[in-house]
């Protein structure tokens, strides 16, 4: 008995190979407006690393940092396998922590009236919410 293996005709394998390429010319067009957008002072990222009130963000920087690093070596695979990779669910799970670490960060921030006001400014804090009674 013959074994039918159904390997896809060579003209699919090579639409797919210039649709990928095409496709990281494409990515790679953005890439470069937006780096020209950030070196011409068009974007502006002063507030990236940031809280609202002036001071560093450790979540914030943690979540950029570990999403860089997981997202150049993915890109890095793909280049030099030509396929997807299988994610280990443990790296899924860490990428979720660090983005779950920066929304309680800011749930934490936006919850206190000093995490708001921006320090080194003349702004006061905000006024108490006026008691609920007779009026």
């Amino acid at each position: 008995m013959a074994t039918n293996t159904s390997a896809p005709p060579l003209w699919m394998s090579e639409l797919m190979m210039w649709i990928g390429i095409g496709f990281l010319l494409i990515m790679g067009a953005l890439c470069v407006i937006l780096l020209i957008k950030i070196w011409k002072n068009q974007i502006n990222l002063s507030g990236v690393l940031e809280e609202a009130n002036g001071d560093a963000s450790m979540s914030r920087f943690q979540l950029l940092i570990f999403t860089l690093v997981f997202a150049v070596g993915f890109f890095l695979f793909i280049l030099k396998n030509m396929n997807l990779p299988d994610v280990p669910s443990s790296v899924l799970i860490l990428l979720g922590i660090s983005a779950s670490t920066y929304a309680a960060g800011k749930g934490i921030q936006f919850s206190r009236p000093e995490g708001v006001v921006k320090t080194g400014t003349d702004a006061a804090p905000p006024p108490p919410p006026a008691p609920d009674g007779p009026q």
